[in-house]
């Protein structure tokens, strides 16, 4: 509470679990609760040891598979363990398009619905939870990102820069102006795209409550200078401190 109603902090970067254990671990329950009562934003971003361990070590699938893997999991144990129902002002993002869980939304809602243990700590269905989580999307291919905005809609996408890491992207802005949804959708202009709504959702006042949804009071800078000053930074040595870049898309 007091990084957000005395810092001025919009919420925090969390892992995909906290020392092996899943995000709806019930010791958990206060710290979401503190931030249900701010309508926190929290960004969900795998560290630490990636599962399964060893079988990743060759290729750097610790990135590229193993990443979008737990980020897999923790989605599922925020819907499955009623986290997200329980505490629906939390406005969670989880990073790499959210894993899997945006291609086998059809299985996870069977699962729950044939099978007993998916209900444990789910009362409504994981369709009612899905709504709450926004994820963020490195456009490295324009296809599959098209593909990818129109699986989950464009009011639930950030672009994720990755900056300044060989993972990410330095011309963010471009790629999401040359997707063919950024036309075919009025609600993903290429200014919401790469920063309206991220800018709404990062809005935030002493009294808890956080400006998802509404319109900023703050006009952001231009995304053309954004787009400039990470290629500008492009060559200088990077340091300690990860920026993740990320922009919803509406």
């Amino acid at each position: 509470m007091r990084a957000m109603r005395v810092l001025g902090l919009r919420g925090a970067q969390i892992g995909s679990n906290v020392n092996g254990r899943n995000l709806d671990d019930p010791a958990l329950e206060a710290v979401w609760a503190a931030a249900n009562e701010l309508r926190a934003f929290i960004l969900v971003h795998p560290h630490g040891e990636i599962l399964p361990g060893d079988r990743l070590a060759s290729y750097y699938m610790r990135n590229f598979v193993g990443l979008p893997f737990e980020t897999t999991m923790a989605g599922a144990a925020l819907v499955f363990g009623g986290v997200i129902e329980r505490y629906p002002g939390i406005n969670f993002c989880l990073c790499h398009g959210g894993g899997f869980l945006p291609y086998q939304a059809g299985r996870f809602v069977h699962a729950f619905n044939v099978r007993a243990e998916a209900k444990a700590r789910l009362h409504g269905s994981p369709q009612d939870s899905w709504p709450a989580c926004t994820t963020t999307r490195s456009c490295t291919r324009r296809t599959r990102s098209s593909s990818f905005i129109a699986a989950v809609g464009p009011d639930r996408v950030l672009m994720g820069s990755d900056y300044p890491f060989d993972m990410g992207e330095l011309d963010c802005v471009t790629r999401v102006e040359t997707l063919a949804v950024s036309k075919a959708s009025a609600r993903c202009r290429p200014r919401r795209a790469c920063q309206g709504i991220a800018a709404q959702c990062l809005t935030f006042d002493p009294s808890g409550r956080h400006g998802c949804g509404e319109r900023s009071r703050r006009s952001p800078p231009p995304i053309r200078s954004i787009e400039r000053g990470f290629a500008n930074r492009a060559s200088r040595p990077t340091t300690s401190v990860r920026s993740t870049g990320s922009r919803r898309c509406r």
